[in-house]
């Protein structure tokens, strides 16, 4: 009756939905006024007024009104739910020692803290430690392999066999770009053939916000998420991750399961790092490391999320120059790209420079051919090679679980981090390649379990649930211990009550796909432009890098940007010839017509039957590869071992040279980023293709 009575039937679907559900919540109210033990909706509402930072005043306010529970029965029922954390946390773990347990840990700063500045402290934010589980349906893994071989290399990053397996199997693909091995991955997505909402999936990855990550394959998994604790911690030295990860390997319901199983543990470089350094220095120093033996059942791994936003933004950060120029021009800006842009506009910026690049792409191609163009080879590196290999490697590699295609592309982006120096990540996806190929030649489980699993090796989760305690208190001021219950209740309210959720007001992407689509082709029309200025100047005399030069000056564009950003060939040291010449130092043909070559995307060029000899591996980019295994694994090694417990959190050395006037814009007013022009851009596109192919 009462639904009737509000006319459903000039309704949409979605309106008559929400109809229902707040006509259910106005029959629990009519109750409630009649007996008032019917308080269980009152009660939800009141917890999550209180979770959200409503103040004492307003929810016994509301409480008057008749809508929630007063505050002093929310604030009993939080206390109720901390105390009985450690027990619920039990009750959850018993569950689950017959499956996987996946152990996350990282730091959280409380951004959104208020700063008091005083004689003792400029702030009062918080730093603090979360530790998880995550339990996918996956059966345990055994600590020792079916050949008798614990779970860790004793080398650690074991140099000759990450060597081995790049000359035997990856060497040959990295001579030829990413979309050109892809092209052979039949199993691949099509990223331009998505629908509205993969597209916008693949564009909020590093937003975190649960509000807009609803519809992610990763949200489905929540419930098998479980909080262990969230206490102050800086996690910045080995002491403080092993002052967190203790309470955690010495629950005693862990004691049988870690007396033959092991525990995996994703996390970004400071998390994994530290990890292996507890378990290299319990493995060489045993009970005189003060570690106990049970950290040698954790198995630190490298978190593929973190993968992603670190190529990504050091792509963008490498390139900048490009980059501010694209932004610009795309988006008619006159300010400069912010120096560092947040995580959701570098993924957009990648995203538009890639699908605009694959409109235009055969006609650069075929108009270009074997040109040996330095500022040529440059972009289309970044275009066909390095972008499309950071989009991919999380949002369609690692979620779709194609293993074999990511381990390729791991490699791939190893040897871009390695010549861009990227610190850390230069070093880590060593770890990570050591750690699969030793797991393989000794039969661990493992390799079959990351074979047929792979996407359920994630830290994605953590930084959600981060998310989430941002979003319930902001601009609430509170002690440290209001922080942890806080975040406890959030964790009790996520698994025990979906009552909520219908009524949560859920964020929208701001570009919906017609504006992507018209910003992708506007992307096409600058990046047609780009080529065509390079391809007027491909026939005059370019400089080329000397060995110790830091930056190279792009004479077309006048952009200044570092030696790195070249191709592979040009950190080697045999660099490309300009003209036409077989970079095979034993060629003996005499040959100056170059259509018949190979120009790798290094940049080194080769006689075909050349490079067949060389089993289609640049004999140069091979040297430079493994000499930077050998000094970057045994670098690693080395700081593995020492006794030094320092922190690494600054190793990187962010440079300060921001430019002045530049934009960083907010996702929330990111809607002014819409372009408006009414322009019509097929036709504009289609015309500019038509004249490029005439020059």
């Amino acid at each position: 009756m009462l639904f009737n009575s509000m006319n459903p039937s000039s309704k949409n679907s979605i309106t008559k939905e929400n109809l229902k559900k707040k006509i259910m919540i106005l029959c629990y109210q009519m109750a409630s006024l009649r007996n008032k033990h019917v308080n269980s909706v009152k009660n939800k509402i009141a917890l999550y007024m209180s979770n959200t930072g409503t103040s004492t005043s307003g929810i016994n306010t509301l409480a008057n009104l008749g809508f929630t529970s007063t505050y002093k029965t929310v604030s009993r029922k939080k206390d109720q739910i901390f105390l009985n954390h450690e027990n619920e946390f039990i009750k959850y773990l018993e569950k689950k020692v017959t499956n996987l347990i996946i152990f996350l840990i990282d730091d959280y700063h409380d951004i959104h803290q208020s700063r008091n500045p005083n004689n003792e402290n400029l702030s009062n934010v918080a730093h603090m430690a979360t530790t998880m589980i995550y339990t996918p349906n996956i059966l345990p893994l055994p600590y020792i392999s079916p050949l008798g071989e614990q779970v860790h290399n004793p080398t650690n990053i074991d140099v000759d066999l990450v060597s081995w397996a790049l000359q035997l199997e990856y060497m040959s693909k990295l001579g030829i770009s990413y979309i050109n091995q892809k092209s052979s991955w039949f199993c691949m997505a099509d990223s331009s053939k998505f629908t509205e909402e993969e597209t916008i999936n693949f564009l909020t990855l590093h937003t975190y916000d649960p509000d807009f990550q609803i519809t992610h394959p990763e949200n489905k998994k929540l419930n098998l998420l479980k909080l262990f604790d969230f206490i102050p911690q800086e996690l910045k030295s080995l002491d403080d991750y092993l002052q967190t990860i203790y309470p955690f390997i010495n629950s005693p319901i862990l004691n049988d399961y870690l007396s033959e199983n092991i525990i995996l543990m994703p996390a970004d470089y400071p998390g994994q790092y530290f990890g292996r350094k507890a378990v290299t220095l319990r493995r060489r120093y045993g009970d005189s490391s003060n570690i106990p033996e049970k950290i040698l059942h954790l198995v630190p791994l490298l978190g593929p999320l973190h993968v992603s936003l670190n190529t990504r933004e050091t792509t963008v950060k490498m390139y900048y120059q490009f980059f501010n120029m694209f932004y610009k021009e795309v988006f008619k800006k006159k300010k400069n790209l912010a120096m560092k842009p947040q995580p959701w506009m570098t993924d957009l910026l990648l995203y538009l420079a890639h699908s605009g690049w694959m409109i235009i792409r055969k006609t650069i191609l075929k108009k270009f051919k074997n040109n040996k163009d330095i500022e040529y080879r440059t972009f289309l590196d970044l275009f066909d090679n390095i972008a499309p290999a950071c989009l991919d490697i999380y949002t369609i590699l690692f979620r779709e679980g194609h293993f074999d295609e990511y381990m390729s592309t791991i490699f791939r982006l190893w040897s871009i981090m390695k010549r861009f120096e990227r610190k850390n990540y230069n070093k880590i996806m060593l770890a990570f390649l050591s750690d699969v190929l030793y797991w393989q030649s000794i039969e661990h489980p493992i390799y079959d379990a990351f074979k047929e699993h792979l996407s359920e090796f994630n830290e994605y989760f953590i930084e959600n649930f981060h998310s989430l305690i941002r979003r319930y208190t902001t601009g609430k001021n509170f002690n440290v211990e209001n922080l942890r219950k806080d975040a406890i209740n959030l964790d009790s309210n996520k698994h025990n009550s979906d009552f909520m959720k219908p009524f949560i007001t859920k964020k929208n992407y701001p570009f919906k796909k017609k504006s992507l689509d018209n910003m992708v082709k506007k992307s096409a029309l600058f990046l047609i432009e780009f080529f065509q200025k390079i391809l007027a100047n491909s026939n005059i005399s370019k400089d080329m890098p000397e060995k110790d030069d830091k930056f190279y000056l792009f004479p077309t564009f006048n952009l200044k940007m570092k030696v790195a950003t070249l191709p592979t060939g040009y950190c080697t040291d045999y660099l490309p010839k300009f003209v036409s010449c077989c970079d095979y130092k034993n060629c003996e043909r005499v040959d100056d017509n170059n259509d018949d070559n190979c120009v790798l995307i290094c940049g080194h060029e080769y006689h075909y039957e050349c490079l067949q000899d060389l089993q289609f591996k640049c004999q140069h980019c091979l040297h430079y590869l493994l000499n930077g295994i050998e000094y970057l694994g045994n670098l690693y090694n080395d700081r593995l071992e020492s006794l030094e417990n320092t922190s690494i959190l600054n190793e990187e050395g962010d440079e300060e040279n921001i430019i002045d006037n530049d934009e960083n814009i907010d996702l929330d007013r990111a809607e002014e980023l819409i372009l408006t022009d009414d322009l019509n851009l097929d036709q504009s596109l289609r015309n500019a293709l038509h004249s490029f192919k005439q020059i």
